[in-house]
């Protein structure tokens, strides 16, 4: 073979080589920017200084949530929490039982309130397949500082909407597993006993269903509780 036919080919395979790490680029580029996008609806209009209002995400299966009824405490990882109260079981279990039983199966979770005299979310990460099942210190877990989230916490609204980096999260699986809920702030704390949660879904959404809205999904409205944390309906997209 001719010395100018070896650089011919040297020179194609080079751009082959150049074009395939091109395209490996942009589709890691794009994964990086897949976000989701949740919808929560209400019975009443929200009320931040008062409630909270999460998303809350698993890794391969549904978040485990204590039942609603009846009333039980709801002290999530990085909250603080009355470890005396007269509400749900938090005085008679104590903390890790939470953990063990619960916080455990969540691997991160949204919660939408009032911080520091400030509307807005934050994102508590497990950093793990779960908050560890043996916790028995709260605030061992913190927010995470620029997480940046595309949100409209409207209080004279009854939806709340929001978009999270989904490589914001502990993971990143093919499969998301979630679910939403609500709870009553005990006066004084970041957290206090839970109002609502998904009764009619499991959810799940995958990667391959981009942009496609999974919903919107009816819940059954509860009028023992504050309409502003009645959940009525939802949607999720990944886009």
């Amino acid at each position: 073979m001719q010395l100018k036919n070896v650089f011919k080919i040297c020179g194609i395979l080079v751009l082959v080589l150049l074009g395939l790490t091109g395209c490996s680029r942009q589709v890691t580029d794009k994964a990086s920017l897949l976000k989701m996008e949740v919808k929560i609806n209400l019975r009443g209009s929200f009320d931040l200084s008062k409630y909270r209002y999460y998303l809350i995400v698993s890794k391969g299966k549904s978040p485990v949530m204590p039942a609603v009824s009846p009333v039980e405490s709801f002290p999530v990882p990085g909250s603080t929490y009355n470890e005396s109260s007269p509400f749900g079981s938090i005085s008679v279990n104590g903390l890790n039982f939470f953990y063990r039983t619960y916080f455990s199966s969540w691997t991160d979770y949204v919660v939408a309130g009032t911080f520091e005299g400030t509307k807005g979310l934050r994102l508590f990460r497990s950093n793990a397949d779960g908050f560890a099942a043996t916790t028995t210190q709260n605030l061992f877990y913190k927010f995470e500082n620029g997480i940046r989230f595309d949100s409209n916490v409207n209080t004279n609204s009854q939806q709340l909407r929001f978009v999270l980096d989904v490589q914001a999260l502990s993971h990143n699986s093919n499969q998301l597993y979630f679910t939403l809920a609500t709870a009553v702030l005990e006066n004084g704390y970041e957290s206090g006993t839970l109002a609502d949660t998904l009764r009619n879904q499991q959810p799940v959404v995958t990667k391959e269903a981009m942009s496609t809205p999974f919903g919107p999904f009816s819940e059954p409205e509860d009028a023992s509780i504050p309409a502003a944390v009645d959940i009525v309906s939802w949607e999720v997209k990944l886009f």
